[in-house]
Order: C-alpha cells, then structure tokens, then sequence
C-alpha cells in the first residue's frame, strides 16, 4: 500500500491562499481520475475532501482514495443509498428513485469545489454535519450523522424541490469568478440528469480559461482516449 504523506484535501484546504490558488488544479485532478473510474463502469460513492490525498504539495498532486464503497454498475445498478451526508445527493433521500448514477460523484465534486472555493458548504448547517461520522446506509444509528431530510436540511430540500434559487452568496463573497459559479451551479444541478459527465466538466471554460496548464487540452483528451482504449474503454460512447 501506497504512503501518502502530506495528508488529505480537508486538511490542505484550511490554508485559504494555498485552497485558492489550487483550486483548479484540485478540481481537473479529480475530474481525471472519475474520467477513468466512470469509464470503467465504476461510481465512488464517497468522494469527499477526506477521501482526496495530497501525495504532493509541491507540484500538486492528488489522489482518490477510499474506494470501499465503490461500485461498478456495469452489470448491475446503484441502488443502495451510501455515502457521507454532506456531500451525498439529494436524489438518494428526497425522490423516489430506485436506482442512482455517476451523477452522485458529480453532485459530490460539486459540494467538493464549493468548499474549496468558499470554505464553506452550501445547503449544510455547519454545525449539524460531521463528515467524520457516520455514513447514509439505510437505518443510521443514533451515534452516527443523521442521514439528509427535509428537516434538518431545508435549504438543500427547498432547491432540490425548486422552491429556491441555487444560493451563489457564499462564492460571490469568496470572489469566485462568473466562470466559477456556472461551473459549480452544473456540477450542482438539482436533476442528475441536468449534471454534466466527467469528461464534459473536465472540459469546462473555468478550468482552462488564462491556464497555462491546459493550453493544449485537446492533446491530452485524446492522449487520454488513446490510452484508455488500449484497456478496451471506449471513452467517447461512455460520455456521450
């Protein structure tokens, strides 16, 4: 097993400069591994900035990690209801859906960048959520997180419902650019059909825009293809 040694995300993101100035850089890494993991029929489930290791500080590298509740829904669907309260979609708790998407990370990317970008999480009562404890399973136990509901987070119920606007406050006040807030508005979106696939986020114009790092994205895209179908993954038919 692989050492990491400079931490996770959660702790990295404390430093507001260092949360700033990394902010893309954490975010198309991210975008790069569920590039692959989604290819590959794979959802993580959990993604959250506990489960983001720093393996570099100086570049910047990151990895996913914590794949215990990952599952390939290739052969089979998504039906069970996991994850981390905070960063779990609406649609696991507030609809009557049966069967959920790679549209989960994406809503969890999203709630990700959004605390990258603003220190804070938007819907949550800060106070009422401790990514540490329990996950969503079903029946959560009473020394676990409690699991969303309409209750105890009507913020995030409220918009998911449509009855409120997606709150842009937190990240105007962060000075969060125009190309910012679109891009985590998609990630966001309250139908997780409305969310955007992996490859399609890591082609948004926030994340190459005056980025030096990404001049030549269309190279690697392809690059990417190339590799990915030397491992029989037909990148383009699975985002499309």
């Amino acid at each position: 097993m692989e050492y990491v040694e400079c931490g996770d995300l959660s702790q990295y993101i404390t430093d507001r400069k260092k949360a700033l100035a990394g902010a893309k850089t954490i975010t198309r890494q991210i975008l790069e591994g569920l590039v692959i993991l989604h290819g590959e029929g794979i959802c993580h489930r959990d993604l959250k900035p506990q489960n983001i290791l720093v393996a570099s500080r100086i570049p910047l590298h990151i990895k996913i990690a914590d794949f215990g509740t990952s599952k390939r829904a290739e052969n089979t669907v998504l039906r069970t209801m996991l994850g981390t309260p905070a960063y779990s979609a609406p649609e696991l708790t507030a609809s009557s859906m049966s069967q959920f998407t790679n549209a989960l990370d994406i809503w969890s990317l999203g709630i990700l960048v959004h605390e990258v970008l603003t220190s804070k999480r938007p819907f949550f009562d800060q106070a009422a959520y401790d990514e540490d404890s329990g996950k969503i399973s079903g029946v959560v136990s009473s020394s676990t997180t409690k699991p969303l509901t309409q209750a105890n987070s009507p913020l995030l119920f409220g918009y998911y419902y449509g009855n409120i606007e997606f709150p842009v406050d937190d990240l105007v006040t962060s000075g969060a650019s125009p190309e910012a807030i679109c891009f985590v508005r998609g990630l966001l979106a309250a139908n997780p059909e409305d969310r955007p696939a992996a490859l399609e986020a890591f082609k948004d114009v926030w994340l190459h825009i005056d980025h030096p790092e990404c001049t030549r994205m269309d190279d690697w895209l392809k690059s990417l293809e190339s590799e990915l179908s030397v491992l029989g993954i037909d990148l383009k038919l699975k985002e499309d």
